[in-house]
């Protein structure tokens, strides 16, 4: 439902539309009773007819307006208009961290003053059992004054009863600020997880980007889970190695190589900002094994967890491998499915576009004989080009696949052989097709289509003489047939002699 500036929702009048996201629809609005303005967040109609979300809205709602802390947005009332529930809550003025970062870096003692009231409002959420889980710039209002809020507790969840406030199996949060674990679906979050989407808020602020970019969102998640950030410093050198230190502890993948509690965390910013001792370990420098060091370092982990014999060791080692396996597959092929969206989306832009392939035929005539040659002879080089690189790309991708097979699930099931023998045929298919327009088997083909035309003409009647085809018209007058298909009267030329 989408209300404009004068429609009334229950007890306050709209005054605009603030912003919109995946859930809900802000509006800013007046209360006239009391004489003041309020934010009002009215969910989506797909989202608010889910089975079971008016419960679930209830319950946000009740969640959140237990938190009484300066600096997160309060709740004033929740109610519905025409079966469409909304929240009404305190109106900040002002910009959000994010509108703030697009203007630039901002001062280092605006970072630690950010940085320490969100850390204050998290620890105050965490100390009454609740996460909050998308913690991000967008997230964070920043009032006249410069006060932060942190806002949305829409993805909160309830430590201690074991709930949600959204559906307990789907992976939620935003791409670039959601921690590993909560990447992986794991359900068993604690209060680790806001501290390392803090630090990429932090990491954020200091730098002016986040860690992880990528085309598509789940090759940002895959970095979340498995790629050491950026060293801070080689993006912004100005930064101290202790600060550096600061914001690695902060995203390491293990929760238990995070600080403790947000408020560790702004305590340690601060210290290192002032130049006192902090407990982080020196920076890393950034190796080639740092992608897989996370993932050995997480099984060795595990294995101490449970203690282990030689058997166990080996069962716990292919399953967590099978995990990981099943996560780079299914990483891999929402990517693919991406890519290929994109690429039916390009199409559809070109679909229609005959005036430009006319102009570039007509272009074509009037180039010279060997400009012709020319353009042919580079079309085919590019063509081979992208059939080399279609099947290093295939060798290349494979070869990974088959790797992560032995290292994890040999000797069972070969379940490579699956994308493998897809995407070879598509592999056959290209190869056929350069073959059929370059290779020998173009030759074959022209070879195959004189024959039939041969044939068929003689079959209609055309008789052939040199390189030219005849028959007798009914006023016994030759007709020819050119080998362009034209057919010429050959008695023409007598007539005009």
């Amino acid at each position: 439902m989408n209300f404009k500036a004068g429609d009334r929702i229950g007890a306050y009048d709209v005054v605009g539309r603030i912003g919109a996201g995946g859930m809900a629809t802000v509006y800013k609005a007046h209360q006239p009773r009391l004489g003041r303005h309020v934010a009002i967040k009215v969910m989506h109609a797909n989202i608010a007819g889910e089975a079971g979300f008016l419960a679930r809205f209830e319950r946000e709602a009740q969640i959140v307006a237990s938190l009484d802390h300066p600096n997160i947005v309060p709740i004033y009332d929740y109610d519905d208009a025409d079966g469409t529930p909304y929240l009404v809550m305190k109106y900040v003025s002002g910009a959000t961290l994010k509108e703030l970062l697009s203007d630039g870096l901002i001062p280092p003692a605006q970072i630690a003053q950010i940085t320490g009231a969100m850390a204050d409002a998290l620890d105050y959420a965490h100390d009454k059992g609740i996460l909050h889980r998308d913690v991000k710039p967008s997230n964070i209002l920043m009032d006249e004054r410069g006060r932060p809020y942190l806002t949305d507790f829409g993805l909160a969840r309830i430590v201690h009863d074991g709930q949600s406030t959204m559906s307990a199996d789907v992976m939620l949060g935003t791409p670039h600020y959601i921690s590993p674990e909560q990447a992986q679906g794991n359900l068993d979050l604690d209060t680790r997880t806001d501290v390392y989407s803090l630090g990429i808020v932090l990491y954020e602020m200091c730098t002016g980007r986040t860690p992880f970019v990528g085309d598509t969102s789940y090759a940002i998640i895959h970095d979340q889970i498995y790629t050491p950030p950026p060293p801070a410093r080689t993006l912004n050198p100005q930064l101290s190695p202790e600060i550096e230190a600061v914001l690695d502890k902060a995203l390491s993948k293990e929760r238990a190589d995070r600080y403790e509690s947000p408020g560790h965390l702004a305590e340690e910013f601060r210290r290192a900002l002032g130049g006192e001792p902090i407990n982080a370990p020196p920076p890393r420098r950034e190796t080639a094994s740092d992608a897989t060091e996370p993932r050995a370092k997480n099984r060795a982990g595990k294995r101490r967890k449970r203690g282990s014999n030689d058997v166990s060791d080996t069962v716990y080692e292919v399953a967590d491998g099978l995990r990981e396996a099943r996560t780079e597959i299914v990483l891999g092929w929402k990517e693919a499915k991406e890519e290929i969206r994109k690429a039916v989306t390009e199409a559809r832009k070109q679909k229609g576009n005959w005036k430009e392939w006319f102009d570039d035929k007509e272009d074509s005539e009037n180039l010279t004989t060997e400009e012709r040659v020319r353009r042919r002879v580079k079309k085919r080089i590019d063509e081979r080009s992208e059939l080399f690189s279609h099947i290093g790309i295939f060798l290349a991708v494979n070869s990974f696949l088959w790797m992560i097979w032995f290292f994890t699930t040999a000797p069972g099931f070969p379940w490579p052989i699956f994308p493998m023998g897809g995407w070879g045929i598509g592999i056959v298919s290209h190869v056929m097709e350069y073959y059929n327009k370059y290779g020998g088997g173009r030759d074959r083909l022209e070879e195959e289509i004189a024959r039939e035309t041969e044939r068929e003409l003689q079959r209609m009647g055309y008789k052939r003489k040199n390189d030219d085809y005849f028959y007798d018209d009914d006023d016994g007058r030759e007709v020819r047939l050119t080998k362009d298909g034209e057919l010429t009267d050959s008695t023409a030329k007598r007539y005009f002699d």
